[in-house]
């Protein structure tokens, strides 16, 4: 009954919202004096649509590269991005599922070339294990025996970029292979390239064939809505990277 609530009610209070709004146009007709209302409405419902958000990430995301995993560059390290860490009343921290995703891809990414990991990702929660360490712990546990090399004072992408660039130069690294979401992708290789990565290849978590759009698609729902949360804090941490000069738009598109 929870699950019920959970899933269905904010949905009916959303197309609740909708009706009435088209009802008011239609009995009112297009008078100017709710022009406004009307134009909200129509933003409500195509940001609702689960196919809006769809197709703007896409948009959005850096397209995969096919780098030839059989003959892979020399030289190259593997870059995870932390992706935030979980936590409980009692002090126990472990990485999110995000972290989780992007330390597993990058776990085999790194195995799959030979190439050492690097995982970059500060304390987030005041005190205690940096993103990093969890990440790596995490890994370990899971029988990477590879060597993982842990960058933990970042707290934003930004220096992230940055700290990942000093290791790279300290160990003489060529380039990064960039381990992060889609939705993540451009701001993260942004940066890396602001940094001085000369040669930065991005590889996606949760890669696979893309889903196919259905009627469900069309279907205005607050989890729709909600999406475009994450899209609209990474194009606005993106702008706001370029309007301060840490990136410029060569090192976006």
């Amino acid at each position: 009954m929870k699950s019920f609530g959970a899933d269905i009610l904010p949905n009916l209070a959303l197309w609740g919202v909708l009706l009435g709004v088209l009802f008011l146009c239609i009995r009112q007709g297009l008078r100017r004096g709710n022009l406004l209302l009307k134009l909200s409405a129509l933003l409500l419902l195509v940001l609702s649509l689960p196919v809006s958000s769809r197709i703007a990430s896409e948009i959005w995301a850096v397209e995969a590269q096919d780098f030839g995993l059989s003959q892979p560059s020399p030289n190259m390290a593997v870059l995870v991005f932390g992706g935030g860490l979980g936590s409980d009343d009692h002090g126990n921290i472990w990485p999110s599922g995000n972290s989780l995703m992007r330390g597993f891809e990058g776990m085999w990414l790194a195995a799959r070339l030979s190439a050492p990991l690097l995982i970059s990702g500060g304390i987030t929660h005041g005190e205690g294990r940096s993103e990093a360490e969890a990440i790596a712990e995490f890994l370990n546990f899971r029988g990477f025996s590879g060597k993982i090399y842990v960058e933990r004072e970042s707290l934003n992408t930004w220096e992230n970029a940055n700290n990942s660039y000093a290791i790279l130069r300290q160990n003489g690294w060529t380039g990064l292979y960039a381990v992060t979401d889609m939705i993540h992708s451009r701001r993260a290789v942004a940066c890396l390239r602001a940094a001085g990565v000369s040669d930065v290849r991005f590889w996606p978590t949760g890669s696979g064939p893309a889903a196919v759009i259905d009627a469900a698609d069309f279907l205005p729902t607050v989890s729709g809505l909600s999406r475009w949360r994450i899209l609209g804090y990474e194009i606005s941490a993106t702008v706001y990277y370029s309007i301060t000069g840490r990136i410029t738009l060569a090192d976006i598109f």
